[in-house]
């Protein structure tokens, strides 16, 4: 969290399940607090609780794993011109 009030990013690619103690939903929650970045969920869990907890965090995209390049420059590109409407 600390190298995120030295350098913000345009978009944020973030697997739900994260190596520690908090997974990619807590850790885009804790990030939305503090600045509004798009996020785009990358993740093999597609079922519904996974589903619900993500929404809460209102992403800009769900991709589940495996995906294709094309899937993944479509969500980026409406993710970022969504976000420069804002």
């Amino acid at each position: 969290m600390n190298l995120l009030g030295r350098s913000v990013p345009d978009l944020i690619l973030m697997d739900i399940n994260l190596k520690g103690e908090i997974n990619g939903i807590e850790t885009a929650k804790m990030i939305k607090k503090r600045i509004h970045i798009p996020v785009i969920y990358l993740t093999s869990h597609s079922d519904d609780e996974t589903l619900a907890r993500a929404k809460e965090t209102y992403p800009e995209g769900f991709i589940t794993k495996p995906f294709n390049d094309n899937d993944l420059k479509v969500a980026i590109e409406l993710a970022l011109a969504s976000n420069m409407i804002r």
